[in-house]
């Protein structure tokens, strides 16, 4: 099995319509099989081999060119090979900080000591959030500007 592949940007001549899209195979290959089906002469803009994250990294590209989307995986931009490496590159930094954000909360889950809650134990936290008796009472009728506070502790 092949790990990873490429991601292409393919573009109809004479046009800013450009369809990115990801390939296993050689682009060549897909640039052939995609001028097999379409009326009008395509060229190969540029590609980028991707090692990891390969299956995810389409949907941020994409979502980078949103404004710009025709149909699908079509867009009305220029592209060309410096432009589409800028791309895969910034959508390897996001893929990456949402690995990196997802596996520090697992960490934080996996370290937490049974029995312990998210929120910490105080006088107003009990172990099992806000102590009933926490109410809010409006500065009007004679109570505290904090919500978590009950009236007889705003009375100096």
């Amino acid at each position: 099995m092949k790990t990873g592949g490429s991601i292409y940007a393919i573009g109809i001549v004479g046009t800013r319509q450009v369809k990115i899209g990801l390939t296993r195979e050689a682009v060549e290959e897909r640039l052939r099989a995609l001028q097999a089906e379409h009326p009008a002469p395509l060229t190969l803009l540029g590609s980028v081999r991707v090692r990891k994250q390969f299956d995810r990294i389409k949907k941020p590209v994409h979502g980078f060119l949103a404004w710009h989307r025709l149909s699908g995986e079509w867009f009305d931009v220029d592209m060309d090979a410096r432009r589409l490496v800028d791309l895969v590159t910034r959508a390897q930094r996001v893929l990456t900080a949402q690995r990196t954000s997802r596996e520090q909360r697992r960490v934080a889950r996996v370290s937490r000591p049974p029995g312990a809650t998210a929120l910490p134990e105080s006088p107003v936290n009990g172990a099992h959030g806000p102590r009933p008796e926490a109410r809010f009472v409006p500065p009007a009728q004679g109570g505290c500007r904090r919500l978590t506070r009950p009236v007889e502790d705003c009375i100096p």
